[in-house]
């Protein structure tokens, strides 16, 4: 759905755990690392758009997606990140595995994309079916005909995978 891929770039903020990055490495992309603002720790929307400017000039092109992360319990400024994402037309993957119960702007961590993982399940409520059937396909591999997957997955548990498991699914449905 995202359809990230080797050559791509993806926007992630600097300060936070390898989890953020690694799934962006795994699709064979390359993190775009972003400063984290003052009051909330997090990515800062300043930064940000300093930063999709800076990859146009250097690229020609706007980065593939990015990730935002609720570091620690505090909501990213999602507001100002999902404008700056519109204006770009660069979709959001919002990290909220950390946050657990805040909001920002009456909006609760976690549902500012359409496939924000959230921090009781790993996947938003209702997902796009689309999100939906992809993460299923790939969650389980072995258990296909034959016990042969339709594409390649893995086991990894859920705590410590809810952005790589959306972008895995994501990325391997877009090349299905």
């Amino acid at each position: 759905m995202l359809g990230v891929g080797p050559g791509d770039e993806v926007l992630c903020q600097s300060m936070t755990f390898a989890a953020s990055a690694n799934p962006i490495i795994y699709q064979g992309a390359s993190p775009v690392f972003v400063d984290s603002e003052e009051k909330t720790w997090n990515m800062s929307p300043e930064w940000l758009e300093e930063a999709i400017r800076d990859r146009i000039r250097q690229t020609g092109r706007a980065p593939k997606a990015m990730i935002p992360v609720d570091l620690y319990g505090m909501p990213a400024s999602m507001a100002e990140i999902m404008e700056i994402a519109g204006k770009y037309g660069i979709p959001v993957l919002e990290d909220a595995a950390e946050a657990l119960g805040p909001s920002t702007g009456g909006a609760s961590a976690g549902r500012s994309g359409p496939m924000a993982p959230s921090p009781s399940t790993g996947t938003r409520s209702s997902p796009p079916p689309v999100a939906a059937r992809c993460a299923a396909r790939t969650r389980n591999p072995g258990t296909g005909s034959n016990f042969t997957p339709p594409r390649p997955g893995s086991r990894l548990r859920i705590m410590s995978t809810r952005a790589s498991a959306t972008i895995t699914a994501s990325a391997t449905c877009a090349r299905a």
